[in-house]
């Protein structure tokens, strides 16, 4: 199942997250406000690696056109194992 959620504004993000979008200014974050994104909502864990909230699988066509909107040229592509995860901070869902 696939579930289809907007990104949260910037204010909203956890300071992981903002901490990324200020060590990489080349990528324009901002531009991601209020996209819809697709997520895997049974892949639901913990981001203890991270932000210590609740994290989701991106489904990789929204990761594809998250890049392109922040300029993003690097060959990114599904690998086994490296997944996309957004956190519960970056995501609005009703």
């Amino acid at each position: 199942m696939i579930a289809t959620v907007r990104i949260a504004p910037v204010e909203r993000w956890c300071e992981p997250m903002k901490a990324q979008m200020r060590d990489f200014p080349q990528y324009n974050y901002s531009v991601l406000v209020g996209l819809p994104i697709q997520i895997r909502p049974a892949s639901m864990r913990i981001a203890a690696d991270y932000c210590g909230g609740k994290g989701w699988v991106v489904e990789w066509d929204s990761v594809k056109v998250m890049d392109s909107l922040q300029g993003y040229t690097g060959r990114r592509a599904p690998k086994k194992g490296k997944e996309y995860r957004a956190c519960e901070h970056f995501l609005e869902m009703d």
